[in-house]
């Protein structure tokens, strides 16, 4: 048959066909619209790990950013954490940098797994752990992350901080804009909700437009972020890629001037406003029913010649100290329940990084929590 045999439908009803489907499409967008739907966010949070019956122990691995970021309720939908949460379950999320989410070292060594391998059990019921840690510190990165993870009914949120948490230096940063951009509509809440904590700051760092908006027009957005989940759609069939760290050389001291001093502009006032995320977090945590403890994390403490003034390669012996303090006068000003594991574990337990734990370390920090998840504690959120 040739195609000049075809009758084409006469124009009159192909424009009766094209003006039902605008009308379609546009009472599907007002209505979209209306409910504050983000119709790319709902499809993205669809993932080949729930059809397989698997789920991700780890919020991120390192070959996931070579790929591209996702929203962090794309993350969670992947996760073993964004199932329903069965009965008898104490549930805990971890929250933290590279060293919490086991940078170096392959599923089954990191902090949680060791934790879940204690059989642990609090009020009666089974404790179970989640690795919800992702790679460069900040405080409102995790922030953003906790408040996600509440519809997934944690009882407690072990939040781990370093300085580089709570570094207030404008290059602090620089490390997740794409981070804030992708999950922009979840910031701009946290900042509205806690203007006080959150959103003086945020707006400071110019994290957020500076004016309104205005009104949008049309639901479609993020389109961007559309072959990044189709790519992510392969992670269950290929072997995720862990970033194996080295071991560091034998007896190598710490320079003669870390990384962070007194002098850095991210520690010359301690606390200051970036500290009072912790609080939003201690804020958020209760408002969704879960305790949050925060655990200052252990880091490697040199032993060697030259650790009179600096404690290992990033971190001044002055500045260490004077943040200590600080943590521990603020946590306990503002009621949040706190833990010290500075110098928990040994150096040799350290990988290319102070905070970059082995398999051996991971196992000795959860030995070390392990009081924490069935003892007694909690916050005031002052």
């Amino acid at each position: 048959m040739r195609l000049k045999d075809f009758a084409l439908p006469p124009l009159r009803d192909a424009l009766r066909v094209l003006i039902k489907a605008l009308i379609i499409l546009t009472v599907a967008n007002v209505v979209l619209l209306a409910a504050d739907i983000n119709p790319v966010h709902a499809l993205i949070r669809l993932n080949t790990f729930d059809l397989l019956g698997k789920a991700r122990t780890r919020l991120i691995y390192p070959g996931d950013l070579a790929n591209g970021q996702l929203p962090v309720e794309a993350l969670l939908a992947a996760h073993a954490a964004g199932t329903p949460k069965p009965a008898g379950e104490y549930r805990v999320f971890l929250l933290g940098d590279a060293g919490i989410a086991g940078w170096g070292v392959p599923d089954g060594d990191t902090l949680a797994d060791e934790l879940n391998e204690l059989a642990l059990r609090r009020i009666g019921q089974r404790v179970v752990v989640y690795n919800l840690a992702y790679p460069q510190p900040s405080a409102l990165r995790d922030l953003l992350i906790l408040d996600a993870a509440l519809a997934y009914e944690p009882d407690l949120i072990v939040w781990f901080v370093t300085p580089e948490t709570l570094n207030n230096a404008p290059s602090a940063d620089e490390s997740n804009p794409v981070f804030y951009e992708i999950n922009a509509d979840r910031l701009a809440a946290l900042a509205e909700e806690y203007p006080d904590l959150v959103g003086g700051w945020v707006q400071a760092r110019n994290l957020l437009p500076a004016g309104p908006e205005g009104p949008r027009l049309t639901t479609l957005r993020d389109q961007g972020l559309l072959p990044i989940w189709l790519r992510s759609l392969s992670y269950p069939f290929r072997q995720a890629h862990l970033a194996r760290l080295p071991d560091p050389p034998e007896g190598l001291p710490p320079p003669p001037r870390p990384r962070y001093t007194m002098q850095h502009p991210g520690f010359r006032n301690m606390p200051d406003n970036v500290w009072d995320i912790l609080r939003a977090g201690c804020r958020a945590a209760g408002a969704g029913g879960a305790e949050l403890v925060v655990v200052n994390q252990p880091i490697a403490v040199g032993e060697e010649q030259g650790a009179v003034a600096s404690y290992n390669q990033r971190y001044g012996r002055e500045m260490y100290d004077r943040y200590r303090e600080a943590l521990v006068w603020f946590t306990d000003y503002y009621g949040l329940w706190y833990v010290d594991l500075w110098d928990a574990i040994p150096p040799g337990r350290f990988m290319d990084a102070p905070t970059h734990l082995d398999a051996l370390g991971h196992k000795m920090l959860a030995a070390q929590l392990q009081n924490v998840l069935t003892g007694q504690g909690g916050s005031a959120c002052r």
